[in-house]
Formats: C-alpha cells, sequence, structure tokens
C-alpha cells in the first residue's frame, strides 16, 4: 500500500524541514539485553586516523553530517582523501580532496550516503535541495494530515504535474572501499567521516542483517559445515544486539575488532555464510525474555567454563561442563616454554610489574579441575623489593602470561639457588571457553547435530527466538 502525498510545484515536492540535527536512526539500543528489532547498526572502524583515503562503487553522495546537505555527488571509482587540519587549539576540519585538488573543508562530519531514491524539496526559507531520504522530513498527505516521512522513500508515490509517480529506487551494488596500510577493503552501506581528539574516526553504517554478512566468514571458516554457520549467525546476532550501543560516545554502536566482533566487510562474504544469516534472520538467543550475552571461542580444551571464574560475574546460562565435542589437532597439546626473563617481561607488558620472577605457583583451579583459576606471583619490583600478588581469575590468568587458555600445566625448572630459570606451559584450548566452542559446533554438525541443537548445548535453559525476541 503506497502513501499519497501532495506536491504544490511542479518536479519539486513542497515539504516542510522538521529537524536537521545530526543523527542517525538505527532502531532502538538493547541496553543490558533488552530484545529490539534492528534497522541499521553504526561500526567503529577505526579512530584517531590523521587522514584516509576511498572511493565508491555506484552512485553516492558527500552530505554535510549537521545538516544533511549534499555537498558533492560522488564519482564512482575516483579516489578521493578526507584528512584532518589543525588549525589552531580546538579548531580542527576535515579536508576533502581528490588528484591533489582540493574540494573543501568542513568541521561537520561528511557522509558518503548511497544513493537509492532522490528528491529536490522546498524548504520553508525558499532554499531548493536534493535529499535521498526522508529523515527529519514532514509532508502534507491526502487528507490534509501533516506526517512524518520514513528513511525509506520507495513506500511513497507523489502527484507531481505529470500524475502519480513512484520513486525509482537503485538496486545496482553499491560499495565504499577504504584504502589503507598497502590493502584495501570494500563495505556495503554509508560511510561516516568524523574528527576526534586526535584524528579522524570512521564508521560503517549499514543494515543490522548486511552486517552479519560480513561478521560470520570473519569469525569461522567459510568452509564448515552449514549447521555450524547458522549457529554463528545466530550467536553474532544475538551479541551484536546485546553489544549495540557500547560506544555511542563516540558515534557509533561496536567495534569491528576481536573486543567487540571480527567484521572485514563486503570482501570477506562467500554464498554459504550469507545464506547462513538469511536462513537464520532474526533468530536469537534470550533467558528469561532477555537477550544473551552470547560469547563465543575457538576451543575450550575439553570443558566450558563458569562466568564467575573465568571472568567475573555469575552467569546462569555460561556454565562448566565437560565438552567431548571440542577436540581438535589444532588447539590441543600445544606448549611454550618461556626464560624467568620472559616471564617478567610478559607480566609488565600486561599490568603486573615485576623486574625478575623468582615463582608461579597455582594457586587454584575451577570447579572442573581443568582451568588455572588464581596463579600466585613472586617476584621483585622495580626497585629490587621483594613482590608477591594473586592473579585472578582464569581469563586474566591466560592473559598475563600470554598463553592460548587457561587450561594448562607447568612444568618448572630452577637453578641451584632454587630461582625459577624456565617455566614449560603446557595445554589445550584457544580462548576464554565461555559460551560456544566453534571447534564443538563444527563436530556436532558433522555427527548430524542441528544449529539449535549446538545452541541449546552450549548455552544452558536459553531459548531460540524468532523475529529478534520481540
Amino acid at each position: 500500500m503506497f502513501k499519497k502525498l501532495v506536491l504544490y510545484i511542479s518536479m519539486s515536492i513542497m515539504i516542510t524541514t522538521l529537524s536537521f540535527l545530526y543523527s542517525f536512526d538505527h532502531g532502538p539500543v538493547a541496553e543490558g539485553g533488552v530484545s529490539v528489532t534492528p534497522n541499521t547498526i553504526r561500526i567503529g572502524l577505526v579512530r584517531e586516523v590523521p587522514e584516509m583515503q576511498f572511493s565508491v562503487q555506484g552512485e553516492y553522495v558527500l552530505l554535510n553530517g549537521y545538516g544533511g546537505e549534499v555537498i558533492t555527488k560522488l564519482e564512482p571509482h575516483k579516489r578521493y582523501t578526507v584528512e584532518r587540519i589543525d588549525r589552531g587549539i580546538n579548531n580542527s576540519v576535515i579536508k576533502l580532496s581528490s588528484d591533489g585538488q582540493s574540494i573543501g573543508s568542513y568541521s561537520a562530519p561528511l557522509v558518503v550516503k548511497k544513493v537509492v531514491e532522490q528528491i529536490n524539496i522546498l524548504s520553508g526559507s525558499g532554499a531548493l535541495a536534493k535529499r535521498t531520504s526522508g529523515q527529519g522530513l514532514s509532508a502534507v498527505n491526502a487528507e490534509g494530515e501533516i506526517i512524518n516521512l520514513s528513511e525509506d522513500l520507495s513506500q511513497y508515490k507523489f502527484i507531481t504535474v505529470n500524475g502519480m509517480n513512484d520513486f525509482q529506487v537503485n538496486t545496482k551494488q553499491q560499495l565504499v572501499t577504504l584504502f589503507g596500510s598497502g590493502e584495501s577493503k570494500r563495505y556495503r552501506g554509508d560511510f561516516d567521516f568524523r574528527l576526534d581528539e586526535k584524528g579522524i574516526t570512521i564508521i560503517n553504517d549499514l543494515p543490522f542483517e548486511e552486517y552479519l554478512y560480513g561478521i560470520v566468514p570473519s569469525e569461522m571458516p567459510n568452509h564448515w559445515p552449514k549447521e555450524a554457520l547458522k549457529a554463528q549467525a545466530v550467536v553474532a546476532r544475538t551479541y551484536a544486539l546485546y553489544s549495540q550501543g557500547q560506544y555511542l560516545a563516540y558515534g557509533f554502536d561496536i567495534l569491528a575488532s576481536q573486543q567487540n566482533q571480527i567484521y572485514h566487510g563486503y570482501d570477506q562474504e562467500t554464498t554459504a555464510t550469507n545464506a547462513a544469516v538469511q536462513q537464520t534472520k532474526g533468530q536469537v538467543l534470550t533467558y528469561d525474555n532477555r537477550l544473551i550475552m552470547a560469547v563465543f571461542h575457538s576451543s575450550n580444551g575439553g570443558f566450558t567454563g563458569n562466568c564467575s571464574e573465568v571472568w567475573k560475574e555469575e552467569v546462569p546460562y555460561l556454565q562448566a561442563k565437560k565438552d567431548s565435542f571440542d577436540y581438535n589437532e589444532k588447539h590441543y597439546n600445544w606448549s611454550i616454554t618461556m626464560t624467568a626473563d620472559q616471564i617478567a617481561k610478559q607480566l609488565t607488558e600486561r599490568g603486573y610489574p615485576y623486574s625478575v620472577v623468582l615463582n608461579l605457583a597455582e594457586a587454584q583451579r575451577d570447579e572442573t579441575g581443568a582451568r588455572v583459576k588464581v596463579m600466585h606471583l613472586k617476584g621483585l619490583d622495580k626497585n629490587g623489593d621483594l613482590k608477591e600478588e594473586d592473579v585472578f581469575n582464569a581469563d586474566r590468568v591466560r592473559f598475563a602470561l600470554g598463553l592460548k587458555s587457561s587450561v594448562f600445566n607447568m612444568d618448572k625448572h630452577y637453578d641451584q639457588n632454587n630461582n625459577l630459570q624456565q617455566v614449560t606451559f603446557s595445554g589445550n584450548g584457544w580462548g576464554h571457553g565461555l559460551g560456544m566452542s566453534q571447534y564443538g559446533a563444527r563436530a556436532m554438525s558433522l555427527e548430524g547435530y542441528t544449529y539449535q541443537d549446538i545452541l541449546k548445548y552450549y548455552y544452558s535453559d536459553v531459548e531460540l527466538e524468532h523475529s529478534y525476541g520481540v
């Protein structure tokens, strides 16, 4: 059903501008696991870069991020450069150039937006402007009522002097390419270049499900069994919604790194992983009617962990148990040998400063007996004074020592004065060990289990909900 809007001028639309405040509607934020229906998501790709080059494939325009006005139409495959220019204290701008020629300098964020449909509007001030979405606009409908327009203009019909008209929607593939560090990456959606404390923050703004196209193959090998890929898609969707809005102070929702989920954009996509996303569209995991913190890892070393012992908080659906599906040749039976000096350096780099390490002692394991939960450190500080402390919990032990897993044993060697010389760490697994084991999901899929089986196995007493759990 199309909505009719009345036009008062030929070939242009008389629309009242409600607000041109710089904002993007990416749907409600999922705070503390509250289920929402997502629209778009904003990904912080990089912060504090002095400059970045980009190009576009398809039809894009460059907008003023504060007002939404079109600055210029971007030429496909032409390389543009955004650069931070400091003109003094609290006086920085983003300079846009191409082929060595300056296009302009702007204090507002610059938005690279794909053109899906476009209209000319005449504002109340009499200024004619081009707009590619209905965000911040209102119009008079056929009944004479003022209505707010949605961002997607394709749902409307407009009456002109030539009669009823549809918007012509651009369905061609549209991508933005970023160039940096000798490589290039292509991304779906729109882009936002904004000033930060030291440089420029680069944000990818795209439809939520299309974001998952770039997540699943970045986190799991695309040739793995389809049920494992579908389990990864549900986990990725749930985790993204649970985490959305973490970085709103910086202008985006989540990061593109391992701190949230690894996201490599369009070039990482495959037919198999896109199908896994599409076949599970809207499916999320909930506990007590709330989205879960759907963390996952590569391999748990034979035992999943309790969240309270691996991190700190007690989480009812992240519980310890033996995992017979996890075994794999890649992350089992690893070992690494470090001298006492190397251990001192490693601990210092991770926030536990020692000039000399005299001893390491396993103080406590978790309830499975597999993970080292508490490690006692003994050594000398930078002043040569004796220092002793405990490292809590299991994942912090892994981090402090720089190991693949907290499922390990130690073989210690001492000199004739009973001072530590070296330690060989031998263990199984890779990662924190909470939630879904990816290698376990692979094994379960090969044995005929469904993605629903996999998810129920790794997350205790959860529900698999459709329509984003709403």
